[in-house]
């Protein structure tokens, strides 16, 4: 990994995005120098770890203390990375953590890890930074590991160093939302996946909205939804529209889309499980209590009145008397007269949620239909 240049954006965008009262207490030397590490760590100092861990150190850490010999603020929950004198083993470094760790862990993988890793944080918010030198991987990295006592959940696992590094970077995009000039590229490239999704193009838009789902932008959460959604990628789906119903809907187009589109879709997804009564009665509440929610949402272009009203009507027509092939060619044959919502709508999502309509849109009908070109594009 070249970590100079990712270093450099890393540190004027976290400055850049300091609250007033952060700045005031944040080190002045940093902010003038708009630097979050400190100077290189030097081979010699490199080669002094290694010797105190008695192994080699992987190449994306050790190529990282070569640039910087420690570093502030790793995302929102790691205030420091430790220099090269000390980090230590997690055993040494928080013995009374690990010991607890130790104490309640059943899993005898992450006790292991927590018996042998490298703790490279200093300071966090209950929160720490592993290495293991127990998992190498081909090229020499080893597994690295976020864990919060907060969270309630197993280490979060990273291939090594630089994935995690990325991965703190791109929280920190998330959580504090910087206008900045990564933010703002991300949001073309997204309206550019836009238009080509609604062109016919698929895999690649998607990619393009996943990679805007990890930085945070709302935007791509509404669209992943819709291609998820109709390509039977429930999972990823439902981890979209639970952000989609935390975030902005202040929007009416956006209020218009989630409305009558997303949610008639979320509540399709999982279209034929058989739930215990219990859970059942559990999601029909939170559907009808979504349903409230949004009930002022307006309709737009495209509603039960218009032509695409009546292609659905005549698909209904064919399906409801076992014409389900005819059905669907009716549907895509008149998707011409389908119209988005707004500027987010990219495809029929709702379609999921027509009681007759939905069960014909499989995973493999729904790539079909986003592969036809749409209004917008």
């Amino acid at each position: 990994m070249d970590w100079l240049p990712f270093l450099r954006t890393w540190s004027e965008e976290w400055i850049d995005a300091l609250e007033p009262e952060e700045a005031e207490v944040f080190p002045q030397s940093a902010r003038a120098a708009g630097w979050l590490g400190f100077a290189p760590a030097g081979e010699e100092r490199i080669r002094a770890l290694e010797k105190r861990l008695a192994q080699p150190l992987p190449p994306s850490y050790r190529s990282f203390l070569a640039i910087s010999d420690g570093w502030r603020n790793v995302g929102e929950f790691i205030y420091a990375l430790g220099s090269t004198e000390q980090v230590g083993r997690f055993r040494e470094l928080s013995p009374q953590w690990c010991r607890i760790l130790l104490g309640l862990e059943e899993d005898e993988h992450f006790r292991a890890v927590f018996g042998r890793a490298v703790q490279i944080s200093l300071e966090g918010d209950a929160a720490v930074l592993l290495l293991d030198p127990g998992e190498v991987d081909a090229d020499g990295e080893w597994t690295a590991y976020f864990h919060a006592s907060w969270t309630g959940d197993a280490p979060r696992r990273y291939a090594g160093f630089a994935a995690l590094m990325r991965n703190e970077y791109r929280s920190f995009h998330r959580l504090r939302k910087p206008d900045n000039a990564t933010s703002r590229a991300l949001e073309v490239r997204i309206e550019e996946a836009r238009v080509a999704c609604l062109a016919g193009a698929v895999d690649e838009p998607l990619a393009v909205f996943e990679q805007g789902s990890s930085f945070g932008r709302f935007r791509a959460e509404l669209l992943r939804f819709q291609l998820h959604a109709l390509l039977g990628g429930a999972v990823e789906a439902k981890r979209a529209f639970a952000t989609i119903v935390r975030g902005e809907q202040d929007d009416p187009a956006r209020r218009a889309l989630i409305g009558r589109e997303l949610v008639p879709a979320f509540g399709a997804l999982d279209r034929g499980e058989r739930r215990p009564a219990l859970a059942q009665s559990i999601f029909e509440r939170e559907l009808d209590e979504l349903r409230e929610r949004f009930d002022d949402a307006a309709i737009g272009d495209g509603g039960p009145d218009g032509p695409w009203a009546e292609v659905l009507a005549q698909a209904r027509a064919a399906a409801e008397v076992g014409a389900g092939d005819a059905a669907w060619r009716t549907v895509l044959g008149g998707l011409a007269h389908w119209r988005p919502l707004g500027p987010d709508h990219i495809a029929p999502v709702a379609l999921l949620g027509d009681p007759v309509l939905g069960p014909l849109c499989t995973p493999e009908r729904g790539r079909e239909l986003l592969g036809i070109a749409r209004a917008g594009h």
